[in-house]
């Protein structure tokens, strides 16, 4: 399959495509714990529990009843993110998440926007679209 150009990308809260979508990022984690002796010279590690958050940036649309307007603040919120929109057979991400800040600007000029950070709430399943 080789690169992906970013310009399909989807975000779906529950099984609805939010609108306007800029970009958005994904990160997880683990945390890790050492179990290296005293005088050791390298260090040994165990691994934790996972953690992640990330962010959707759009464009501002109120009429998006059951995008980006579910996504409100302490909300829960199944979210599907996808880089090549929902072509068959693509990798996805899928996970609760709850919606910890929301940015909203403007300026003259300019597209009103509307940022959204999450933070994954349990495990994170990577799938592949139908």
């Amino acid at each position: 399959m080789g690169t992906v150009h970013g310009n399909s990308g989807v975000v779906k809260a529950g099984s609805n495509t939010v609108a306007n979508i800029k970009s958005w990022s994904f990160t997880q984690q683990i945390d890790t714990a050492s179990d290296t002796s005293m005088g050791a010279t390298d260090d040994t590690h165990k691994t934790g529990i996972k953690s992640g958050s990330g962010s959707i940036n759009c464009l501002y649309n109120a009429s998006d009843t059951t995008g980006q307007e579910t996504l409100t603040v302490g909300a829960s919120v199944t979210l599907t993110l996808n880089n090549e929109g929902v072509v068959t057979a693509t990798k996805n991400r899928t996970f609760t998440a709850t919606i910890t800040k929301i940015d909203e600007g403007q300026s003259d000029g300019a597209i009103v926007t509307r940022n959204f950070d999450y933070k994954i709430n349990g495990a994170v399943t990577r799938g592949t679209n139908p």
